[in-house]
């Protein structure tokens, strides 16, 4: 596989109100064969900024939101992506993460030529476009690749995560998802 073609995988993302930050997300995946788009209710530009990157949409099911919208049991609504996925690989972000060029690139080369199997990727946070290099949370993984042979759903209100079927094989990549801090540290105050 070129690092130009297409990765036969879908990538999956929650949003709501998310124009922000959607658009650089976006940006970092265009190398995937499908993106979906799983929304509550957006009013901001989140569903232009989605179209414009090809995107599938779909609309979050009612029944797994609150009385204001918001999602009250996240395992469900990831349940929708993955029932809606085209491919067998899997692969989600938030809407304020983005996937680094060394993951993409490493998502290719387990794509094209991986068993079934379930990966954890390491996530790195990001303060004012400068990487924070120590956390106390770090190494921070969360298994977001897999293949969709390796488990039947995601399970948890919150926190979700997949059931991995117990033979399965469980790796590590190095490739990391950047996650963005909060740059208005005053927004944080109590």
């Amino acid at each position: 596989m070129t690092n130009t073609s297409k990765i036969p995988c879908t990538v999956a993302i929650l949003t709501r109100n998310s124009a922000n930050t959607l658009r650089k997300t976006l940006g970092s995946l265009e190398r995937f064969e499908e993106m979906i788009i799983c929304d509550g209710g957006s009013t901001d530009d989140t569903l232009a900024i989605a179209q414009e990157h090809g995107a599938r949409i779909i609309i979050q099911d009612r029944q797994f939101l609150d009385a204001d919208g918001r999602i009250n049991d996240f395992s469900r609504v990831r349940n929708q992506t993955l029932e809606a996925a085209s491919y067998d690989w899997y692969f989600y972000i938030d809407a304020d993460e983005e996937a680094t060029s060394n993951l993409v690139e490493e998502i290719a080369k387990i794509v094209d030529g991986g068993s079934p199997a379930a990966y954890w990727i390491p996530r790195q946070y990001v303060f004012q476009g400068k990487h924070i290099k120590c956390a106390t949370t770090y190494p921070n993984k969360q298994m977001r690749l897999f293949n969709k042979k390796v488990t039947n759903e995601f399970i948890k209100a919150v926190h979700e995560r997949i059931e991995v079927i117990s033979s399965t094989s469980i790796y590590e990549t190095k490739g990391v998802i950047l996650v963005p801090i909060d740059s208005d540290i005053e927004s944080l105050r109590y």
